[in-house]
Order: C-alpha cells, then structure tokens, then sequence
C-alpha cells in the first residue's frame, strides 16, 4: 500500500450531493426560492416600467412637432389666426414647416375624451396605417371605445352636442398617444367645440433640427402680434417625466418592504446555515477540506439562486412587457374609467433586471456562504462538539 490518497469530490458529484441535500428539506428549498422570486418581481417593475414608459413616449414623439404655439389672454387659451399664424411663423428663420391644428376637449359616454380634426393633409399618413379619414358625420375613435362597433353613435358635448357615427377604432397599437381619441371632420370639430372658421386650436412648427427649438422659442414668440405661449417638444417630455418622478417617489417608499423581506430572508437563510454546524463537521471528519465545504454552499446556494432569480426576472418583464398590459393605468396613472392598453419598449430592460437581480441575490449569496466561509476554518471536532 503506497499510502492513502485523500478524494476530493468532483464538480459532478459536488452537485449531485448538492441536489441531494437540498431535496432533505424540499419544502424549505422551495420556500425560499419563492420569496426570493417574489422580491426581485416586487423590486424590479417599478424601475422597469418607469424606464419602458419613458423610452415609448421618446418613440411616440419622435415625429410630434418641434414647437407648439398657441394664443392665449387672461382668461385662458384662444383660438389662433390659422392662415395668418402660418405665414408669421415660416418667416422665422430655421422654420420649415408650420401647420395649424383643430382640437379640444368633449365630454364623451365614460368621461373627457380628445376630439381632433382630421384633415386633407393627413390622409396619406391615416392610409399608410390602413384607415380612411372620416368623412362629416364619421368619427374613428380610439381603443377606449372598444365596446363600440362600427355604424354606432357617438354623443359628444362642449360648446354644442352631436352625434357622431362611429366608422373604425383605432388599434391597440396605438393606445398611448390616441386611447381617447377622437378623429373627426373639420367642420364637426368646429361645431362640437365652437371654433369659428379660418381659427384653429393652435399651431404645429416643425424646425430643422429639434435642438434649436430651445433657441427658437423667444423669436418665434416674437413674431406674432399677440400674446403666445410656446412650448418645445422637451417641455412635453419633461412634464411625461415629472409624472413619473412623482410616481416614482410614492413607490421608493413601497420598497421598504422589499428590501425588509430580503433582510429578513438573509437572515433567516445565515441562522439556518449555523444551526448545521455539525454536518459540516461531519463532512470534514469524512476528509472533506475547507474549500470542498464552501463549494458545496455554493452550489447549494445556486441551485436555490438561479432558478429564482430567472423566475423572477421573467415574471416582471412579463408584467411590463406583455402586449395591452392594463394595470400601469390604473396601478400607476390612476385612471378611473378603462385604462390604456399599453405595448412598450423594451429597450435596456435586461439591464435592469440584471442590476436587480445583484441587488437582491447578492447580500442573499453573501448570508448563505458566511457561515459555509467561517466552518471552512474551523477543525472537525470543533464543529462536532459545538453541535451537542
């Protein structure tokens, strides 16, 4: 006999044995892994969503207009010249485009609804989505009015009441921009909402480069002979994003008990490791080393971690992500009547939920190896003492 050789376990079989120890206490493994689950989910759709949201609205506006312009007096917004206003404004420099728009606010069936008048210059645009404009008396409303179905009519109110009759609804697609739209007739807008002829709501400018519109803002203001109000294409992200950081801010305070629950879980995870001291004992009485019994917390540790973590991260992107997701509307927005269907860009979301997941597995992890790190240096008999 040349002398005893000690076995070390290998990668295969550390597993094996991982698998096997874990499957001693099921329910606890199971357990576990289902709130580590339910906590990366609880801390990773808020930011999701807030990144998702912001990320559709740049996409929405990338083709809105640089500047809007619009008359107002002491009592409120005016209707503007729209003839008159698109000549003052194409005579600034940089403008290239200035087109006056017809809309306003009615009170439909459920509530407010956005009534805006779809004219001549915008029926290749419509035809290139699959829709004609309405003709007078037509209306094509967006999916708010689902339950509509074409040759209904629909009662809208402001300076006068009229009904219109429903000739199409808008996708879901296009639920964040127009999910209480109304597309209508020039001349039915005008009468609904009381605008004379020759005056619009206000007017689109368009410049050559979106960055100039913060500099343009005093010339363009300059330019009409009464009083304007105007407003940049940043100005409307940037009231999208103070909505947010409102939202946000309430939600900052709902993870308090997330990041409880991930103490609480890491705590109880490092008591439960101490408490089997001497099967670690054991194990190194059996001729396992110090890095044998860390790598057997580790794998023990993954194969509860991974799992979990892809459970979760699935789960939040799936509540995010899905096409015609609800619940942002009334969760996040507070809609009372039917919320939007929301599809949003899901552009950088594995990074968030890569960021999350080290946020909740890694002081997880930290509290599992711990006490696997402080047995790995203690002797045997030691641990097999301490245990009775």
């Amino acid at each position: 006999m040349r002398g005893f050789r000690r076995e070390t376990p290998r990668i295969g079989p550390l597993w094996i044995w991982a698998m096997r120890d874990l499957q001693r206490k099921p329910f606890d493994a199971l357990l576990t892994g289902l709130c580590l689950a339910t906590v990366i989910v609880a801390a990773a759709v808020g930011p999701l969503f807030s990144q998702a949201f912001s990320n559709t609205v740049e996409r929405v506006l990338v083709d809105a207009p640089s500047l809007v312009v619009r008359k107002v007096s002491p009592g409120g917004w005016q209707p503007i010249e729209a003839a008159e206003a698109s000549k003052l404004a194409l005579g600034v420099p940089g403008v290239v485009e200035a087109r006056a728009r017809l809309w306003g606010n009615a009170a439909g069936p459920d509530g407010p609804v956005t009534l805006f008048a779809a004219d001549a210059s915008a029926r290749e645009e419509f035809a290139a989505l699959g829709y004609d404009l309405p003709s007078q008396g037509e209306a094509l409303v967006g999916p708010a009015f689902a339950d509509f179905r074409p040759g209904d009519g629909l009662t809208l109110v402001s300076a006068t009441t009229k009904i219109l009759q429903v000739k199409g609804i808008l996708s879901a697609d296009h639920a964040l921009s127009g999910h209480d739209l109304v597309l209508a007739h020039p001349a039915d807008v005008r009468a609904i909402l009381g605008v004379p002829e020759g005056m619009a709501s206000d007017l689109a400018v368009w410049v050559f480069h979106d960055g100039e519109a913060e500099a343009m803002r005093a010339d363009l203001a300059q330019a009409f002979p009464w009083p304007v109000r105007v407003t940049t294409k940043a100005d409307t992200l940037g009231r999208y994003a103070s909505v947010l950081e409102r939202r946000d801010g309430f939600h900052a305070w709902m993870l308090l008990p997330v990041v409880l629950a991930l103490a609480l879980l890491s705590i109880g995870t490092m008591r439960d490791q101490l408490r089997r001291r001497s099967e670690i004992g054991l194990l190194k009485a059996l001729g396992w080393s110090g890095g044998d019994v860390l790598r057997l917390h580790l794998a023990k540790s993954l194969l509860i971690l991974l799992p979990s973590c892809s459970i979760g991260a699935i789960m939040a992107y799936v509540l995010v992500f899905y096409p015609g997701i609800e619940w942002p509307g009334t969760w996040w927005f507070g809609w009372t009547s039917r919320p939007p269907a929301l599809s949003l860009d899901s552009q950088g979301a594995w990074l968030v939920l890569l960021e999350v997941a080290a946020f909740v597995a890694l002081p997880w992890l930290t509290a599992a190896l711990l006490p696997g790190l402080w047995a790995s240096t203690v002797d045997a008999e030691e641990l097999l003492h301490d245990s009775r």
